[in-house]
């Protein structure tokens, strides 16, 4: 007879990277990710002093099981195991691309489970994993920077976590599992690390803020101005009125607010702010929470105040919010930008970089003060996206814009708007220029390997590039691949009058000839200079923020000298020469820039090839003074005919059609018999404008 596998007691732990099937994520990351995983896994288990032979794992693609042996003490996973593998996952991040990085979900219980040949088997596994898939769970991560989101079951709670003072039980709140056929308590935590590499910095009360009765600011700011005013007060000192407060939250806002509880009272009071201000009605229903609290507290009537002053950030009440998501969800406004700058006037700010949502775009006007005509600017914006709608959507938006101003009192003035406004004040026009940015950068994990990132730029209007795909490969591999975005840019780009296209490129790849590589169109390949203007950025100097004062005062000048008319060309020009030692060299061109700020063209006396040759050494020298212009050729800048050809660019339309005279030299070299000693088949143009940055840089983050 066949006996019954024997229960063994194992604690249980499973993992599960966030977004793993992420659009983002090719193959290659998800690899990348896998292997980061476990290498951040298994040294932590190390570093904790857990034996190899105490623990045992299943593999789940985006995830892992691990079951420990009874000679792994419980209070090693919560304590020393949590800070080892934050510690390891920080490390990896820091030397990944964005979509290459890891945030975990992390679950813990106990029990009893049979291991055989075909896996592991046990009801508290199947448990373990239901806790890591719990709503709460996955919500904090979503809405946090934490690295780690642990949950453990409420029995590995009740007999370890709480006795253990290492493992800081009071940073957990008791949560509701509710997944397919399980309903159970668990408690959970977010990590103190940060996907940004450092924790939030220690809070530090801000001095009083005064408001008046008039004082009307956007929304973000007017939310964290409550936030501050709330925690200053004793209403939600406690963390019992914090959790009462949720509670009286509930009953008011459906679905129930998924807030992250922070055991410092000032950072859970922000995020309970926060949270409100995401729902319709949500700062009113907050309100009134705080007066069934506290129906006495004097702070109250400052509180009441600033949230009537807010009744902007709420303009249309939540049906007639549903109802308007409605109704523009999914529809592309091409005219999105042109149509909030009409609407907003003066108030008008520019919008950030990359594509704009329509929602987001009406929710940034619901902060603003009404127009002069009386009318929200929110409100207007319906007016002039239905002008560019189809016909069943234009006649929806004026009915529901009607509906509202009737409402408000406001039916005249939003008929006066509708009569005085057209299609072709807010039409897009087809783009003067397109612009294709292709960022190469070694892989960061795998050795010969890089990274190829793609920007895509349709609109003449502001620099908005939208970000593409990114390819990893090598070298030659990537090569292919930009030939082929390039190729594709025609597509996307039909309308466009020129395509230009721009590499950002690390120093190390700062001397590519990446105008020479290869376009395939039609079975005929070309290099790409031949018919496109090509430049190149520093992909450094983009990411340093200390050198962008400089860049861009002389980018400020470059532009002067464009209005001019280049004249005097030699005051922005210059030409750098090999006279005397490597050294004195360099500290001679250190300070040409530093005493003539007119310079914003440098012509390097070296190619900045690899490692501590002059030209690389030049490059660096001026990248810190803010040269926004550096020429060269690439193999020889010494010769005579390199020396005549920056004359003769410079003299034939100056700075203003350096690109265009550099394409046709490109061209020129091409077509002569003897295509390799043509200066135009190795020069190179770097054109950097500050105001041009493809992703936003990197923000001092601050705890409210």
């Amino acid at each position: 007879m066949e006996q019954t596998p024997r229960a063994e007691p194992r604690a249980v732990l499973a993992v599960d990277v966030e977004k793993f099937s992420d659009p983002s994520r090719t193959n290659h990351h998800k690899s990348v990710v896998q292997d980061g995983l476990y290498e951040a896994l298994h040294a932590a288990f190390h570093e904790s002093n857990i034996a190899e032979e105490s623990w045992y794992v299943e593999d789940r693609g985006d995830g892992a099981l691990f079951l420990f042996t009874p000679e792994v003490r419980k209070q090693v996973l919560t304590d020393s195991l949590l800070r080892r593998m934050g510690a390891n996952l920080l490390r990896y991040n820091a030397t990944v691309t964005p979509e290459a990085r890891i945030r975990l979900r992390i679950a813990l219980h106990f029990g009893e489970v049979v291991i055989n040949d075909k896996g592991v088997v046990g009801d508290c596994v199947n448990h373990t994993f239901r806790l890591l898939d719990a709503p709460p769970l996955k919500t904090a991560l979503a809405g946090s920077t934490s690295l780690l989101a642990v949950v453990v079951s409420e029995e590995f709670y009740r007999h370890v976590l709480r006795h253990d003072p290492a493992a800081e039980p009071q940073a957990y709140r008791q949560i509701e599992v509710v997944v397919k056929e399980t309903t159970a308590a668990a408690w959970m935590r977010l990590s103190p690390e940060s996907m940004h590499g450092t924790p939030p910095a220690a809070a530090t009360p801000p001095p009083p803020v005064e408001t008046t009765e008039h004082a009307v600011v956007s929304s973000g700011e007017s939310l964290v101005l409550l936030a501050d005013m709330i925690a200053r007060t004793t209403l939600l000192a406690s963390q019992d009125d914090r959790r009462l407060c949720l509670d009286l939250l509930s009953i008011s806002l459906k679905p129930r607010l998924q807030v992250v509880e922070f055991t410092d009272a000032r950072r859970h009071v922000f995020a309970i702010v926060l949270a409100c201000g995401r729902r319709p009605d949500g700062i009113r229903a907050l309100l009134k929470a705080l007066r069934e609290l506290r129906p006495d507290a004097p702070e109250l009537d400052q509180i009441s105040t600033l949230v009537h002053d807010m009744a902007t950030l709420e303009l249309f009440e939540a049906d007639d919010r549903r109802t308007l998501v409605d109704l523009v969800q999914g529809t592309d406004f091409p005219q999105l930008a042109e149509c909030y700058r009409a609407a907003a006037g003066s108030q008008a700010t520019p919008l950030p970089p990359g594509r704009h949502d329509t929602i987001d775009v009406l929710h940034r006007l619901e902060g603003m003060n009404a127009r002069p005509d009386g009318l929200p600017p929110a409100l207007a914006l319906l007016e002039h996206l239905a002008l560019h709608a189809g016909d069943i959507l234009s006649q929806r938006l004026w009915q529901f814009s009607e509906d509202q101003a009737r409402e408000m009192g406001l039916h005249t003035e939003l008929l006066a708007l509708r009569g005085s406004i057209s299609a072709d004040a807010t039409d897009t026009v087809a783009p003067a220029e397109a612009s294709l940015v292709l960022r190469l950068q070694p892989h960061g994990v795998l050795p010969d390997q890089y990274l190829l990132s793609e920007w895509r730029q349709t609109s003449s209007t502001t620099w908005s590039p939208q970000r593409g795909r990114d390819y990893a490969g090598s070298l030659a591999e990537l090569r292919v691949r930009a030939g082929e975005l390039v190729a594709g840019a025609e597509g996307w780009a039909e309308n466009a009058g020129t395509i230009s296209i721009e590499f950002i490129l690390p120093k190390d790849l700062l001397n590519l000839p990446v105008d020479q590589w290869l376009c395939a169109s039609d079975e005929v390949t070309t290099p790409i200079g031949l018919n496109y203007p090509v430049s190149l950025r520093s992909l450094e100097r983009g990411r340093d923020k200390a050198k962008h004062r400089r860049w861009k005062q002389r980018w400020n000048n470059l532009q002067a000298h464009l209005q001019a008319g280049d004249s005097p060309i030699d005051d922005a020009v210059h030409r750098s020469r090999l006279d005397g030692p490597r050294e004195r060299h360099l500290q001679k061109l250190a300070a040409k820039l530093a005493l003539v700020e007119d310079v914003v063209l440098l012509v390097l006396a070296d190619p900045p090839a690899a490692g501590e040759s002059v030209g690389r050494l030049e490059v660096a020298i001026a990248l810190n003074a803010g040269v926004p212009v550096l020429v060269w050729h690439r193999e020889d800048c010494a010769g005579k005919a390199f020396q005549t050809t920056v004359d003769d660019l410079l003299a034939d339309g100056g700075l203003g059609k350096l690109l265009e005279n550099v394409k046709k030299l490109r061209g020129q070299a091409l077509y002569s018999d003897d295509c390799d000693a043509h200066p135009g088949a190795h020069l190179s143009v770097l054109l950097d404008d500050p105001d041009r940055q493809v992703e936003p840089l990197p923000q001092e983050v601050t705890a409210p």
